[in-house]
Order: structure tokens, then C-alpha cells, then sequence
């Protein structure tokens, strides 16, 4: 187990309590609520005037405190997550993204490099080492990005509609033209109506695995990337 699996845990959970901070239930209307009334517009200005007049300034100072207090959260959270995870003598910096994103940084009590960072978001060929499926698109969910120490793994998803074994043909000849590559093994037989394919490249520790099922709604077919590769530093 990577040395920052130790501090998974406290993180997780101080991500946890920021991404409960951030979401704001909006107020639900009731029957009893006044409806809303519009001022009547001033002598020689159009009600359009009127209305983006001062609320428009009311909204943006709303939003502007809104924005200067979530920052004051999330650096909060931060350093309780870092005196906790330093606690034993570790030197471990805590960065919070939105959501659970986060990374973390540093040194254990013995001195050895700890890392770990999570982000999401949709990847292109430079992090999934393959190109997308032509006309594909991303798909509903992101990505995920996690590093640790060793390894960096990128997962995404696409969505096309071209129909599954159409796309797992084209990601078959694709995948052979990949540089470095020591075997492709071909999974398409546990898959008649789709195909998977795990690349293993002359680089250690580097692996591809493409999966291709029909869509499960629409029409179509579904493309779910997975590329591991050696953690850069930095």
C-alpha cells in the first residue's frame, strides 16, 4: 500500500465536509408565499432599466460574499486536514479543489515522499494514449485523474452512435499502432456484442485497457478508457 494511503481517509472526509459546505438548497416555494410584486417604473425609464438598476449590484456583492466565504472554508478545512495528518511528524501539505477533488503532498514522519491527487474532468488522446472514436463524444460523467507516488491513472468515458462492435472493430486497429507496445490481448470473445482489449507496452509499469458496450439507453455504443502509466513528478 502507497504511503499516502494513510492519509485517504482524513482527506476524504474533510472533502467530504467542503463539498457538503458548497451545495446550497434553494428555498422552496409555498403556497402561502407573496407574490412577487415589480416596483412601478420611474417618470422617462423603461421598466428594463429599472429592473437591472440596483438588484443587479445587490446580486453581484451577494455572490462576491458568497465566493469570499467558500474560500474561507476550504482553507479552513485545509488546515485541519494538515494538523491532523501531521500530527505523527509527517510534513504534508492539503490542497481542496470544488467538489472531492484534492491533493496532498509532502513527507512522512520518515522523511519519504508522499503524493496523492484526485481531479475529474473529460481527457484527450495525451492522457488516455488512444484517440476517440471518430465523432464520439464525452460522456455523461467525467473523468477521473488519480496519482499517487508510483503510478497516475486516467479513466474517461465516451459515447458514440456507431453501434458497439463497429467501434471496438475501429479501437482493434487503432490500438496496434500505438508506439512501444509489447501485446494487445483480445478480451472480444467475453464481449460477442462489443469488445475489450488490454494493451501491456515495453514501458514497465504502463498498461491501456479499452472497453466498448452497446449503450444501455439511446441507441449506440459506449467506449470506457482506462490508461495507467508511471507518476511524473510535479
Amino acid at each position: 500500500m502507497k504511503r499516502a494511503a494513510q492519509f485517504l481517509p482524513l482527506v476524504l472526509m474533510f472533502g467530504l465536509a467542503l463539498s457538503a459546505c458548497q451545495r446550497k438548497e434553494a428555498p422552496e416555494a409555498t403556497a402561502d408565499a407573496a407574490p412577487t410584486q415589480t416596483p412601478p417604473a420611474e417618470p422617462g425609464k423603461s421598466m428594463g432599466e429599472y429592473a437591472l438598476d440596483e438588484p443587479a449590484d445587490d446580486t453581484l456583492k451577494e455572490q462576491a460574499k458568497q465566493a469570499a466565504a467558500d474560500k474561507a472554508q476550504r482553507a479552513l478545512i485545509e488546515q485541519r486536514a494538515e494538523a491532523a495528518a501531521n500530527a505523527d511528524g509527517s510534513d504534508v501539505k492539503v490542497k481542496l479543489g470544488d467538489g472531492d477533488n484534492f491533493s496532498m503532498q509532502g513527507k512522512d514522519k520518515d522523511g519519504k515522499p508522499v503524493l496523492f491527487e484526485k481531479r475529474t474532468g473529460h481527457f484527450g488522446a495525451p492522457e488516455l494514449a488512444v484517440a476517440a472514436y471518430p465523432g464520439a463524444q464525452p460522456g455523461a460523467e467525467l473523468g477521473t485523474f488519480v496519482r499517487n507516488e508510483t503510478s497516475a491513472t486516467y479513466m474517461d468515458t465516451l459515447r458514440s452512435p456507431d453501434n458497439a462492435l463497429k467501434v471496438a472493430a475501429w479501437y482493434r486497429s487503432e490500438l496496434g499502432k500505438l508506439a512501444g507496445v509489447k501485446e494487445i490481448v483480445d478480451l472480444g470473445p467475453a464481449k460477442p456484442d462489443g469488445g475489450q482489449f488490454m494493451v501491456f507496452f515495453e514501458q514497465a509499469d504502463r498498461t491501456l485497457s479499452v472497453t466498448v458496450d452497446p449503450a444501455k439507453e439511446g441507441g449506440g455504443s459506449t467506449v470506457q478508457i482506462m490508461h495507467t502509466r508511471p507518476s511524473k513528478p510535479g
